[in-house]
């Protein structure tokens, strides 16, 4: 359960560096109407975010080992496995809050109707990226192999 939970942290801070990744390319921010300077502003917010959180991502693998060994122990201290949770945690919302305060910043640096134009457009491409997704797993579901209708056998294309 505990690793389960952990790794449910991880997924979730994955998805949210993603995500801020995605947001604030170059070429969206272009799109949108931003100057350089205003690019250059905003990556500058973003790279300070991730910094944040690339310590804290560190800091949750330490505790993750120490939280690791203590469960090797046949009976472990559960007041120190719950502190140690408890550490990772304070950590994933360290994680969360700098995510936060940087999309809050970008937004302010470049207004609401850009940040909702932005917003915009970032579901667009995800929208097309998924209809081209489930296009080629329709067109080509075998894609890479060469099946054979009689038998069902799969093998490699050369």
């Amino acid at each position: 359960m505990k690793k389960l939970i952990f790794v449910m942290m991880i997924l979730v801070i994955t998805a949210a560096a993603v995500f801020a990744q995605d947001i604030f390319d170059p070429r969206l921010l272009t799109q949108i109407g931003l100057s350089a300077e205003e690019i250059e502003e905003i990556q500058e917010i973003q790279f300070q975010s991730e910094k944040k959180i690339r310590e804290a991502n560190v800091e949750m693998n330490v505790l993750k080992a120490q939280l690791e060994k203590l469960l090797l122990d046949e009976h472990p201290d559960m007041d120190q496995v719950r502190k140690t949770i408890e550490a990772t945690l304070r950590w994933r919302i360290q994680t969360e809050i700098a995510n936060v305060e940087a999309r809050v910043q970008i937004r302010e640096k470049i207004g609401s109707e850009n940040w909702e134009n932005l917003l915009r457009l970032r579901k667009k491409i995800q929208q097309r990226i998924q209809n081209n997704t489930t296009i080629q797993s329709q067109v080509a579901p075998n894609a890479g192999t060469d099946r054979n209708s009689n038998t069902g056998n799969v093998r490699p294309r050369n």
